[in-house]
């Protein structure tokens, strides 16, 4: 692996050159102070016009962070509403958000080097990098979700400048500076005490900032990449090239075995997040200091596998910086170009694809990305949250700000914080750390948002939905009743458009997903649908016991076995439940008779894979089906036409009301508890769950839309 590094090597080694520049620079300020923020359009996007190196002279300019009055905000789009969160924290500079919605906020800060000078440290400090440093994690509990935490309790003390949070099943992994840490967690612990295990020894420290570990999963759970800045600026010195882990994204096993190298030569990668409906990680990188105010551009990009980025020999492509000149002709040649220049030193950090679904659909799936804000331009940029735009998994246009107001005073250098962490909460709403002013922020989307502007339309008679993990949505959709051939399954995609994805159904209705296939009960019985798109009739009628009439709800254990609903017949009941192994072999599980109640199963949900409760469409019933003998225990009643069935991370039960719209909530003593969702839904059909257990997804049938509720 290949590397090298410096400029001020370190604001504390801040050398004679920049020394040089800092009288012109204040110079540079106060010719700027009447100025606006300037127009870095050039700088920003797919194809950014770079300046010639050194084409302007370098600068030094901190600002001062004045701390937030109160009663004021950032200030977010028409349409948001934006509050704080917590605060009163010690540098809170990275969130995450537990699947049970506790918010971890890792609270650290920047340590003044031996080597630092005395006007960079205290440069850094009138900026908000250096602070006290905690070295903890904070945990903030909402239990009432009314946008404030009615807990607050330290999580995890005794860090070593912690940044990047990660939970993996019940691992939990923090990145520490100097380490990769795993401790034990259970769902609900509001603090951890055990020691933890280190599984991965990591270079502390670094240029700057350069100190922070970010760390993320795949998407199964089966590898973790680990994000590991420069020790330099630009390698002048020599030192990171001597340790091929500096300017990396790593890839480990779980357990920290397996040590390679997935992306190499980005100076400073901070926030990782996979693109959705697709298999990229992106990054942001910040990259190098002393080519000049307008270079080089940080920058978004999806990180290749075996790409290098050019740190330190190359910028933005095959630009040879002359600060190596004629050194590596072979890496300037190889040097992969980014995708999206974000603007020379705006220090962008937070990463985060907004997977959300209170927020307009114009912000799904697109990239929020927080601005620190510069220290080393004449004038300042960053200090906000921007949206990049995505469509097909790619940005797809310009740069839109959408939280800003975090500088107080321009000509004097004045801000009130600095954004820097970015989360989506169960709820939708994003957090905001704000470090330099210990504030977390919360925004989100006003209640007079209307419902379409979060809602998926032009589908045809939608009856069920599935979520997968990369955010898209298969809809089963019926067409017209009785018509063959004409159903299908539409994708959502996570931006929220509709796609053709496999037809030539029939009244397609249940649908459930297991590894790469996707099933779907339909008129002539099971299909499994694979990725290439190809339905392959896994269980027809030939295949059953007994003669279906309508089968109608599908869900599938963690072994693969498919468990179907079929409705049967109003008059006569006549309803019954079967399993289906992944051979096709059909076995009976649930027959209605005289013994139990529930005549006309419709919803379906697996429940501690013993037991399954079934919704009655007719009788509107809810029943437990005991999957050993076939017995059933009445639960609740009183659901109208009840139709499809969840269960949110939280533990709540739902049933939707197909012919009314209505939504209940079903109480642990089995009350029934309507959401007063009749007057929003025509119908509310086979309602499913986001993949993350927090959203309950609507499919209305007589509007052909898709709608989103956040679980309460």
């Amino acid at each position: 692996m290949t590397h090298n590094n410096t400029l001020f090597g370190n604001p504390g080694s801040v050398r004679c050159d920049a020394c040089r520049t800092l009288l012109m620079t204040i110079c540079c300020a106060i010719t700027l102070a009447a100025c606006d923020s300037g127009d870095q359009s050039r700088e920003v996007g797919s194809s950014p016009t770079l300046a010639a190196p050194f084409a302007s002279e370098s600068a030094v300019n901190f600002s001062k962070v004045i701390g937030w009055p109160e009663n004021m905000t950032p200030t977010a789009p028409e349409g948001f509403e934006v509050e704080r969160f917590a605060d009163n924290l010690i540098s809170p500079r990275w969130a995450y958000v537990l699947p049970n919605g506790d918010v971890l906020i890792a609270e650290s800060s920047t340590l003044p080097d031996r080597d630092m000078s005395k006007e960079s440290a205290q440069g850094l400090r009138q900026a908000g990098s250096i602070q006290k440093n905690a070295n903890r994690i904070t945990l903030l509990r909402d239990d009432d979700g009314d946008g404030t935490p009615d807990l607050r309790r330290v999580f995890l003390r005794g860090l070593d400048q912690p940044f990047g949070m990660l939970l993996v099943g019940d691992d939990f992994y923090v990145a520490n500076t100097s380490a990769l840490m795993r401790f034990d967690y259970q769902t609900g612990q509001t603090r951890i005490e055990s020691a933890g295990e280190k599984i991965l020894d990591l270079p502390a420290g670094g240029y700057n900032n350069h100190w922070t570990r970010n760390v993320i999963a795949s998407r199964d759970g089966q590898k973790l990449y680990v994000s590991v800045g420069s020790a330099t600026n630009v390698d002048e010195e020599g030192i990171d090239i001597k340790d091929g882990r500096r300017a990396t994204i790593l890839e480990i096993n779980p357990d920290g075995s397996g040590l390679q190298v997935l992306a190499d030569g980005l100076r400073n990668p901070n926030g990782m997040a996979w693109a959705p409906g697709t298999t990229s990680l992106w990054t942001v990188v910040n990259e190098r200091d002393e080519l000049g105010d307008e270079l080089v551009p940080d920058y978004l990009t999806d990180a290749h596998r075996n790409a290098f980025y050019g740190w330190p020999y190359a910028y933005f492509g095959s630009h040879e910086d002359p600060r190596h000149e004629g050194e590596r002709p072979d890496l300037v040649r190889k040097s992969t170009e980014p995708d999206y220049a974000l603007g020379a030193h705006t220090a962008s950090l937070g990463l985060q694809f907004y997977t959300g679904r209170s927020f307009p659909k114009t912000y799904w799936g697109d990239a929020l990305i927080s601005q620190h804000g510069s220290w080393n331009r004449a004038e300042m940029v960053g200090y906000k949250v921007i949206s990049v735009p995505f469509e097909d998994g790619r940005p797809a246009g310009a740069v839109k700000d959408f939280l800003t107001g975090f500088v107080a005073d321009r000509g004097k250098g004045e801000v009130y914080g600095r954004p820097v962490g970015l989360a989506v909460m169960n709820d939708g709403s994003v957090l905001v750390t704000d470090d330099a002013a210990g504030v977390v922020w919360r925004v989100a989307a006003d209640e007079n948002i209307s419902a379409a502007e979060r809602t998926v339309v032009g589908l045809q008679s939608p009856e069920s939905a599935v979520q997968m993990a990369d955010g898209e949505i298969y809809v089963s959709e019926i067409g017209a009743f009785g018509k063959p051939g004409d159903g299908g399954i539409a994708l959502v995609t996570p931006d929220g458009q509709r796609e053709d994805y496999a037809d030539g159904l029939d009244d397609p209705k249940g649908l459930a997903q297991w590894g790469e296939w996707l099933y779907v009960a339909d008129t002539q019985g099971v299909w499994r649908i694979d990725r290439f798109k190809r339905p392959v009739l896994l269980a027809g009628a030939k295949e059953f016991p007994e003669k279906f009439r309508l089968l109608n709800d599908l869900v599938v254990a963690e072994d693969g076995t498919l468990y179907v609903s079929d409705m049967g017949n109003r008059a006569r009941g006549e309803g019954a439940v079967y399993a289906i192994d992944q051979t096709g072999v059909v076995k009976q599980v649930f027959a209605a008779g005289a013994q139990s109640s529930l005549k006309n199963p419709n919803g379906l949900l697996l429940e501690n894979g013993g037991a399954l409760l079934a919704t009655d469409f007719y009788s509107g019933e809810l029943h437990r089906i005991n999957l050993a003998s076939g017995a059933t225990t009445r639960i609740a009643e009183g659901l109208g036409s009840a139709d499809g069935i969840v269960k949110t991370a939280a533990g709540e039960i739902y049933v939707s009301n197909f012919k009314d719209g209505e939504i209940f909530r079903i109480a642990p003593g089995g009350d029934v508890q309507p959401l007063r969702t009749a007057e929003r839904f025509d119908n509310a059909a086979d309602i499913a769950l986001s993949h993350d257990a927090n959203t309950i997804i609507v499919p209305d049938m007589n509007a052909g839309e898709l709608a989103f509720l956040p679980a309460e």
